[in-house]
C-alpha cells in the first residue's frame, strides 16, 4: 500500500472519529446532592479553670469551618461582660473566651447556649477556575458510556483508566475525607471516597481510588498534580466538584479543563484529547515560597 493511500485512509479516519466524537450523547446529571455523612456532634466545648480564670474552648471535630454563635444566659462576677457572640470555628481547638473574676470574694456564675452551621470558606466558587484532568499528564482521555433506551451515551467526569494507575490532584486544597477512613465524619459520598476542599469552598471528590492513597491524612494540604493514590479494579476515575447551596445542599459544578491552547473547555470536549499540566495551572495558587519549592523540583 503507497504512502498516499495510508495518509488517505489515515485523514478519513482521523475525520469519522472526529465526526463521531461531536456527535456524541452525554448522560444528563443530577445536579443537587446532600451530604452522605454528617458528623452527629461536630463542636464540643471546653471549659477550663486555670489561675483563677475561666478558659472557654470550642473543639470543632470536623474538617470544615463552622459559623458559631454562643450566648449567655447567666453571666455573674466575671469580666469582661458578654452577652452574644459570633465566631468562625476552624478545625481543631478554637480559643474563645478568658473570663476573669471579678471579685475573688463571692463565686462566679455563667450559663451558656450554642448554635452552629457549616461555613463556607472563600467568597464564592470560582466558576471559571481551569481544573487538571486527573487522570495524569499527557494521556489519552476516555470516558465511560452507559446504555439508555438503547442509545449509548458517555458519563461526563468518568474517565476510563487501567488498574493501578495514578490519579492526580486536579486543584490544591485540603484533604476532608479519604476512601479508607472508619471514622464518623463529613462526607459529601456516601461511598468510600477521597475529598478535596479548595479555597473557594468548592469540593473535589474522586471516586474510584484503591485504600493506599500515598499516607494522606486528614487535614493535609494536597497540591495540584500531586499523585493521589491508584485506580482499583473498576478501572473508572468518577470526579466531581460541588459547591454549597446553603448548610444541607450542595451543587455539582460544571468542571473545565485547560487543552494545549490553554483554552477553557468542558468535559464532553476532552474525549480522545492529550491531557496538558501547563505550569501557569499547576502554579495558580502556590505561595511564593510554595513556587519556589517547586521550581528547585523538591515540591512533592
Amino acid at each position: 500500500m503507497n504512502k498516499y493511500l495510508l495518509d488517505l485512509l489515515f485523514s478519513i479516519f482521523f475525520f469519522v472519529s472526529n465526526l463521531e466524537l461531536a456527535k456524541a450523547q452525554f448522560a444528563s446529571e443530577e445536579k443537587l446532592t446532600m451530604f452522605g455523612s454528617r458528623l452527629t456532634s461536630p463542636i464540643e466545648m471546653e471549659v477550663k479553670v486555670v489561675d483563677k480564670k475561666y478558659l472557654i474552648n470550642a473543639i470543632n471535630k470536623s474538617y470544615y469551618p463552622y459559623e458559631f454563635q454562643i450566648k449567655f444566659d447567666l453571666f455573674e462576677n466575671l469580666s469582661p461582660r458578654l452577652f452574644e457572640e459570633h465566631k468562625t470555628l476552624h478545625p481543631g481547638k478554637n480559643n474563645l473566651f478568658s473570663l476573669s473574676v471579678v471579685n475573688l470574694d463571692n463565686s462566679p456564675h455563667f450559663s451558656f447556649s450554642t448554635k452552629y452551621t457549616m461555613r463556607v470558606p472563600g467568597n464564592s466558587p470560582d466558576l471559571s477556575f481551569l481544573y487538571l484532568i486527573p487522570t495524569g499528564n499527557g494521556k489519552t482521555v476516555t470516558l465511560t458510556t452507559s446504555n439508555e433506551n438503547g442509545n449509548l451515551v458517555y458519563l461526563a467526569n468518568h474517565f476510563k483508566m487501567n488498574m493501578n494507575d495514578t490519579v492526580f490532584s486536579a486543584r490544591k486544597g485540603m484533604a476532608t475525607a479519604l476512601p479508607d477512613e472508619k471514622i464518623e465524619i463529613d462526607r459529601v459520598a456516601e461511598e468510600p471516597s477521597l475529598e478535596i476542599l479548595h479555597n473557594d469552598g468548592t469540593i473535589a471528590m474522586y471516586l474510584g481510588l484503591v485504600q493506599d492513597i500515598n499516607n494522606l491524612k486528614l487535614g493535609q494540604i494536597v497540591d495540584p498534580c500531586q499523585p493521589l493514590g491508584r485506580i482499583g479494579l473498576s478501572k473508572v476515575l468518577i470526579f466531581n466538584d460541588y459547591a454549597f447551596q446553603d448548610s444541607v445542599n450542595l451543587k455539582k459544578m460544571d468542571i473545565f479543563y485547560i487543552d494545549y491552547d490553554e483554552q477553557l473547555i468542558p468535559c464532553k470536549n476532552t474525549l480522545g484529547k492529550k491531557t496538558f499540566f501547563p505550569e501557569i495551572i499547576i502554579k495558580k495558587e502556590m505561595t511564593k515560597k510554595e513556587i519556589k519549592k517547586y521550581n528547585k523540583g523538591d515540591f512533592y
